[in-house]
């Protein structure tokens, strides 16, 4: 891997890629990722499908129909005779709890600072295996969920995939568990304002010199240690998780205690009840016993989609994530050597420079272009596309475009009437507050309508909060769009450039059923 800190425009590292289409990956890789991240996740499609993405100034791109990673090696076959729900409960969540663990709970402070940076690729590749295995259920969850879709497109009418995935939602799953365990929290200290306040202001300082407040730290520390590890976004294990860094998580437990109406419980009995409704509705419309039945068969076969999808998210990210203790402890070596100036610039190097660094040798003018680099990235506007065009034949998995957004609907809008992809039914209006990075959110307050370049579970516990939920990427099966359902907010995914077309501050109209974005204006 090469890293070119002068390239400001978008080029394909090899002349011989040009002649595939090459997509880029605004879910995971809205903002550029730092040189070792991106080595990690070309080591996680490496053995998870075989396939090389393109790194183009820290952005991530996919391409289609270009050959499989030189040496990549499939993961082994998994039990057959296993559905979804049963193949990632009993055969792979266990394993990529014990991948997980090997990472985080080895003994680093007893390895020497040389065997810290020669076992570093050994120890990517234990994330990359347990990154495999949150994608081993993704094929035969998919299949009935396409036969819910193709059903109801079949018996309702074309553009009834937000129907289906509706029929789906309200369930128990990770995402929910998230929001869920900070809300019990709230519904705890709702007895005590002055608590509350110090909650609300996310100051972790003031909460402890708040009576109440140290007990109330002590249960927070323990929720954000269950359900806080893993990367803030996909895949960047660079940030702070919300565990290492509570101040978001402590706000909105203070945000709950003084707005019971968006508590993720009261949210979550939403998408329960709006689920009711959709099933009841749908098999009244259906003519005959008959069709009634097999409606009912397929929502049984169906109904793991939600939490076996957002059980593998949430355990992608800590697979991922896992990877910041080994390199944050190398960092610390580094730093004690003169190698780096913090421990952070770890993450600006690549697995190879590190043997080096860890013998002594200089790395700070390295790290310093890169970051520069980097920062620069982080300003530009990815093109969609890189390579050859796009064919108008190109095959694409119509589970996965529904899941990344590429269906052609969400073409860039003129005007204050944005479209994009239908991901969550109902109509909101209220204030768009715009967030690109998740310390930013913050600044949300109940009601307002959350407009972000994309969610990660990280993000999750701030959907029973938000009136509307707009994002610049994505489908109806994309995380935003399964948790907006998951917390009954509407929810409009694939606004290409949301974050850059609507104003911070502007009233804004979200219609997740109709897919469309009213700017009103500030």
């Amino acid at each position: 891997m090469t890293i070119e800190p002068e390239i400001e425009h978008f080029r394909l590292p090899d002349p011989a890629m040009e002649q595939y289409t090459w997509l880029w990956d605004a879910m995971h890789t809205p903002r550029p990722l730092p040189p070792i991240v991106a080595q990690a996740f070309t080591a996680y499609m490496r053995a998870s499908s075989g396939g090389k993405p393109a790194v183009v100034n820290g952005y991530l791109y996919h391409g289609l129909g270009a050959p499989p990673a030189p040496g990549a090696q499939r993961p082994p076959p998994l039990l057959p005779e296993l559905g979804a729900r049963a193949l990632w409960e009993t055969e792979c969540l266990p394993r990529v709890r014990a991948l997980c663990a090997s990472l985080v709970d080895a003994a680093y402070a007893q390895t020497t600072t040389a065997d810290l940076a020669a076992r570093m690729p050994a120890w990517f590749e234990i994330s990359a295996q347990a990154f495999a295995l949150t994608m081993a259920p993704l094929e035969r969850l998919m299949a009935p969920s396409a036969r819910l879709i193709a059903f109801c497109n079949r018996s309702f009418g074309p553009g009834s995939d937000l129907l289906a995935m509706t029929l789906l939602q309200g369930t128990t799953n990770d995402s929910t568990a998230r929001g869920l365990a900070l809300g019990e929290l709230a519904e705890s200290v709702q007895h005590n304002p002055e608590l509350v306040a110090a909650a609300a202001s996310g100051d972790s300082a003031a909460v402890a010199r708040t009576p109440g407040g140290r007990p109330l730290l002590d249960a927070l520390a323990a929720v954000l240690d269950a359900h806080g590890q893993g990367n803030q976004t996909w895949m960047d294990f660079s940030q702070p998780s919300p565990a290492e860094d509570p101040a978001l998580a402590l706000r909105l437990v203070g945000l709950y205690a003084r707005a019971p109406e968006h508590s993720p419980a009261a949210a979550h009995a939403r998408a329960a009840a709006a689920r009711d409704e959709a099933e009841r509705q749908a098999l009244a419309r259906l003519p005959g016993e008959e069709l009634r039945r097999e409606l009912a068969a397929i929502l049984a076969d169906a109904n793991a989609y939600a939490p076996v999808m957002e059980g593998r998210a949430n355990w992608q990210v800590r697979a991922s994530g896992a990877l910041r203790t080994p390199l944050l402890a190398l960092g610390g070596r580094l730093v004690a050597l003169g190698s780096v100036a913090e421990a952070a610039d770890v993450f600006f190097l690549l697995l190879e420079e590190l043997p080096a660094a860890a013998h002594g040798e200089a790395a700070h003018p390295r790290v310093a272009a890169r970051r520069a680099a980097w920062e620069r990235w982080r300003q530009l506007v990815p093109p969609q596309t890189l390579g050859a065009p796009l064919p108008e034949d190109a095959s694409v998995n119509p589970m996965l475009a529904k899941m990344f957004g590429v269906t052609g609907t969400n073409l860039p809008t003129a005007g204050p009437l944005l479209r994009g992809n239908p991901a969550s039914g109902g109509q909101a209006r209220g204030r768009a507050r715009v967030v690109l990075e998740l310390d930013e959110a913050l600044a949300l307050e109940e009601g307002e309508v959350l407009v972000c370049p994309f969610t990660a579970p990280a993000w999750t516990p701030l959907f029973s909060l938000a009136a509307a939920i707009v994002t610049d990427a994505g489908g109806v099966l994309s995380h935003a769009a399964i948790t907006a359902r998951e917390y009954g907010v509407p929810c409009v995914a694939g606004v290409r450039e949301a974050t850059r077309t609507i104003p911070d501050g502007a009233v804004v109209s979200v219609d997740g059923t109709a897919g469309t974005v009213l700017v009103e204006g500030a």
